[in-house]
């Protein structure tokens, strides 16, 4: 935090002075002297220090050649050099220029300059870390202010000592100074000085975690910022109320902040608040999940100050050990090691309590994790000794949670308990945001111990994390990132639910509220068209900005070179801010957002409300202790907790048997192989409720993690497959089931029945994730398409390339009941925005503003209106996994678009294989179509009526059957590696 200057107690009379700048001095140099001088000055009271120094060093050295010194002028031009110098973090060129200020002062007996001096270099000091001596600089200061009964100088050191008071830890007397500058600051100051000491005291309560009060004060800075217009203020401003909006869990009005900051602070030129921008949205993604943009922003900050030969104890430190905290995220222990104690070196420099008890804390955390508890707990007991003194609330908090830890590593969970109590109760008292770990370790801690407090503690974190949630922003992965922290608590909740109170409705609705929840949203953001409740000039920086991160996405998986890959990411994550902050801010501004309601999770009665008499739903979830299992029917619910391989091992052993049986699959085993490698995941995913299934026609599976890549289909039971049993189709949670909705309940009006479209040739066209190469031909997408439009009367057909890919965008749109799309799909699970459909376009189109690729970002767009797409092309299902949300696939894209059902591959299909495949399922969807058509059941008339809430099974998933069906009885498609690829998602 920048403090005052000698020159902020002059801005009323500095113009003045430098307005009529010496007629007394002659020749043209000395005239442009001043002239630089000025402007130089200008600059540097705008905050623009960047071109300030530009002039004034000219300005300076001007003056000196002509040996101009012992004036005001040329005194006045030194401090404002001195100050651009400072802001720019050049410390020891600052201090040479006070060095030749102070005897001029003296030989002249100019008290207030000579303060002013004394005053500047215990700032310079402060910046050095060098505490002790700045503080007594800035005594020496007050005493010469105090000698000269100078009010303004007197209100500015009493500022500058509450500032180093701060580093050094010393809260109380920090505030002491500080209210005591803005007392005198509202009497004789300006604007500039109190915006600067509202800040500095809002800066003090962040330090105390006192964020609701920190907020006033710099609310009221900023304000006084705004109207001065000054861009080094407004910078500080916005830093530091994107901190308060951090520390309160309001992420997304953090970004917003952070990114209004680093505009000016691109502006300023000052690499010191660059750094601690490029830090603190460090600690942003952090707390949202993305660990790699985390350590790639801590990266920069530190690149950015050695760059710039910054020397500082403090900056060094902090860049030090946040890189280590990243890095032990990663696994990278011994580089971690390293850098911890890099920092703590550094912060015994620095003589500030707070910054070095964290650093013992980090390291006792790293010994811990090497089983050396010892040494983990005398660590922990400097911490505590400071924190104990200081009463630092979070610093204490932060303690016993350590002192807890230790406790359970060494297995005395009993003895950990009043740790994390004590760690919950001091952080109660202060915000939310210092509650959610200890919740989440007295939760675990007990379940450890068999105590049913688990519940307990774990509902309280839950409505916690409810309410976070709903302030992390409008954008869809800044929301799955910050959930995806926390969605393995709501399933193992759902555990404790089940194993000490068996109550399974609230184990269902807590697995629910694990599930999707960011697709839900932006269904629902879908629904209402709010992007065309947009002004235009909004709804195409919109466009532009997405246009821009997909270009760099795509530069990024292409180029080679390693220095172009660091630059293309580091712009990258410039744009991915830049995209983040608009879109939250629009969305803080925009009516249509404000008023918008989000869907709570199903209940278990709603979801056996929404399932068919003849339709049963597996819906799977892993805890860390069994994996569970909740079969829903209109007349039951069911929930199996099952142990695969005890504890934690459940994920890795059903990951392992799913792999294993796709890749026999892959490999074309043999059946009766294939029986015995899925006997294993038979016995836990299906037996435990085979019985009961039996009844029913078909089966609706909600799936998790891995089993999102099993083609359930594909298992064998007593000898046969699954699909012989049973129709199925997959949803992500059964709220997001719900929400989906067909073409008749969204539009009415005349309808085509169906569109398909082949990509067969891509001359010219490559692939961004192949390096290049060129996509091979399709020749059998052909008669794929031909043969299927031939079922219809009225079908569209467009094949051989003779469309543009914004002909196709349009066509997706119009009101066709089917859409079929046999092409090459491309999966970019690293970039799911980049992931699409290879279309067969000319290769002068190619290079213009098309790309001929259909891209799921674009898909988003879309508005289309139609019952199903199909997608007939290669891993066409698959995407990024993310914790909480599921597959971020293409799927997910036409979910969006309005599509109620679609169907998608889960591996490299066959060209002719596929071609039969899809004939027999469109003759079999055609066929159950006009026989549902003259007939009526019930069911049917009771939901026509509206008493009957179910959704139909479909015909999708029943058709798709039957195609399976038939290429079981195929002499050379019978083997599973040809059909079970293809499965329904959706209605």
């Amino acid at each position: 935090m920048v403090s005052h200057t000698m020159l902020l107690k002059r801005f009323g009379i500095l113009g003045l002075v430098l307005v009529g700048l010496p007629v007394l001095l002659q020749g043209q140099n000395l005239q442009r002297a001043d002239s630089l001088a000025t402007v130089g000055i200008k600059y540097e009271q705008r905050g623009n220090y960047k071109e300030a120094e530009l002039y004034l060093s000219e300005a300076v050295s001007l003056y000196r050649q002509h040996q101009v010194q012992d004036t005001s002028q040329y005194i006045n031009t030194l401090f404002s050099y001195t100050e651009a110098l400072f802001q720019r973090a050049k410390y020891d060129k600052a201090l040479s220029q006070l060095e030749i200020v102070k005897p001029l002062a003296e030989q002249r007996r100019d008290t207030s300059n000579l303060t002013s001096v004394h005053n500047y270099w215990g700032l310079i000091q402060k910046y050095q870390s060098r505490f002790p001596a700045a503080r007594k600089r800035y005594q020496k200061a007050l005493q010469l202010a105090i000698s000269s009964n100078d009010s303004l100088m007197i209100a500015i050191i009493h500022d500058n000592l509450g500032s180093v008071n701060l580093e050094l830890g010393d809260y109380a007397s920090s505030l002491e100074h500080r209210s005591k500058a803005l007392t005198i600051f509202q009497k004789v100051g300006t604007d500039l000085n109190q915006a600067i000491t509202l800040n500095n005291i809002g800066m003090t309560y962040i330090n105390l975690s006192m964020y609701d009060r920190a907020y006033d004060y710099l609310s009221k800075s900023l304000s006084l910022s705004k109207n001065l217009n000054n861009t080094a203020r407004l910078t500080t401003a916005y830093l530091n109320i994107g901190m308060v909006h951090f520390n309160l869990g309001n992420y997304d009005q953090a970004l917003v902040s952070y990114q209004k900051a680093l505009e000016y602070a691109q502006e300023t030129g000052n690499p010191v608040r660059r750094s601690h921008l490029l830090v603190n949205l460090g600690n942003l993604y952090y707390r949202l999940g993305d660990i790699e943009k985390s350590l790639n922003y801590y990266q920069e900050s530190l690149e950015l100050v050695l760059r710039h030969n910054i020397t500082s104890p403090v900056e060094l430190s902090t860049k030090y050990k946040n890189i280590a905290t990243r890095q032990v995220d990663l696994g990278q222990m011994e580089q971690a090691r390293q850098n911890y104690h890099k920092a703590l070196e550094l912060r015994k420099q620095t003589g500030n309590v707070r910054e070095l008890a964290l650093s013992y804390l980090d390291i006792a955390q790293l010994e811990r994790g090497r089983n050396h508890f010892d040494k983990a707990l005398d660590y922990v007991e400097r911490s505590k000794q400071i924190a104990d003194s200081t009463r630092i609330r979070d610093l204490m908090v932060k303690v016993q949670v350590e002192l807890g830890l230790i406790q359970r590593a060494r297995g005395n969970p009993r003895r950990a308990l009043p740790h994390f109590r004590t760690a919950y109760r001091q952080g109660r008292v202060t915000s939310d945001r210092l509650t959610p770990r200890p919740l989440a370790l007295l939760a675990h801690t007990f379940n450890e111990i068999g105590s049913d407090s688990a519940v307990v503690y774990g509902t309280k974190l839950v409505d916690i994390i409810e309410s976070s949630r709903s302030r992390v922003g409008e954008l869809a992965s800044l929301k799955s990132g910050y959930f995806e922290n926390y969605a393995d608590f709501y399933v193992n909740l759902a555990s404790w639910m089940l194993k000490y109170r068996g109550d399974k409705q609230r184990a269902f609705e807590l697995v629910e509220a694990s599930r999707a929840r960011t697709l839900l949203d932006e269904l629902v953001q879908a629904s209402k068209n709010l992007d065309d409740l947009l002004p235009v000039e909004d709804q195409l920086k919109k466009q532009r900005l997405q246009k821009t991160i997909e270009n760099y996405q795509g530069q990024i998986a292409t180029t080679t070179s390693i220095y172009e890959k660091q630059r293309l990411k580091k712009e990258l994550r410039s744009a991915e801010l830049e995209y983040a902050a608009f879109m939250n801010e629009i969305s803080a501004q925009n009516e249509g957002f404000k008023k918008l309601e989000y869907p709570t999770p199903v209940s278990a009665a709603d979801a056996q409300a929404l399932t068919g008499g003849d339709t049963a739903i597996l819906e799977y979830a892993f805890a860390d202790e069994a994996l569970l299992i909740f079969l829903i029917t209109r007349q039951q619910i069911r929930v199996q907790r099952v142990d695969v391989a005890g504890g934690r091992q459940d994920r890795h052993r059903i990951t392992t048997l799913v792999e294993q049986f796709r890749d026999n699959i892959l490999a074309h085993q043999p059946s009766h192989l294939i029986q015995a490698q899925s006997s294993e995941l038979v016995h836990h995913l299906i037996t435990p409720f085979f019985e009961e299934l039996s009844g029913y026609e078909n089966l609706m599976i909600v799936p998790d993690e891995v089993l999102a890549y099993l083609p359930f289909e594909a298992l064998m039971v007593e000898g046969e497959y699954l699909i012989e049993q049973f129709s199925i189709k997959y949803a992500p949670s059964m709220t997001t089931f719900s929400l989906l909705k067909n073409r008749k309940e969204r539009h009415s009006g005349h309808e085509r029945e169906l569109l398909a479209i082949a990509g067969s040739s891509f001359e010219g066209i490559s692939s961004p994730l192949q390096r290049g190469e060129a996509y091979p031909p399709l020749p059998a997408t052909l008669a794929e398409v031909d043969s299927i439009a031939s079922k219809f009367n009225d079908a569209e057909v467009f094949k051989k390339g003779n469309f543009s890919e914004q002909f196709i965008k349009e066509s997706l749109t119009k009101n066709y009941r089917y859409i079929h799309l046999a092409t090459h799909g491309i999966i970019d699970e690293e970039n799911p925005n980049l992931s699409g459909l290879a279309l067969s376009t000319s290769p002068s189109e190619a290079s213009g503003r098309e790309d001929g690729m259909l891209r799921s970002s674009e898909i988003y767009q879309l508005n289309i209106n139609s019952d199903m797409v199909v997608l007939s092309a290669c891993n066409s299902g698959l995407g990024k996994m993310v914790n909480g949300e599921g597959m971020l696939g293409l799927q997910r894209a036409f979910f969006y678009a309005g599509v109620p059902t679609v169907s998608v591959s889960l591996w490299n299909v066959y060209d002719r294989s596929t071609a039969y495949f899809m004939d027999q399922f469109y003759s079999s969807l055609l066929n159950r179509a006009e026989s549902l058509h003259s007939s009526w059941s019930w069911s049917s008339l009771l939901r026509w009526v509206g008493w009957d809430p179910s959704v139909p099974f479909g015909d999708a998933a029943p058709a798709m059957r039957q195609a399976k069906l038939k290429m079981l009885e195929h002499p050379l498609f019978h083997h599973p590696v040809y059909w079970a690829p293809f499965i329904v998602l959706g209605r």
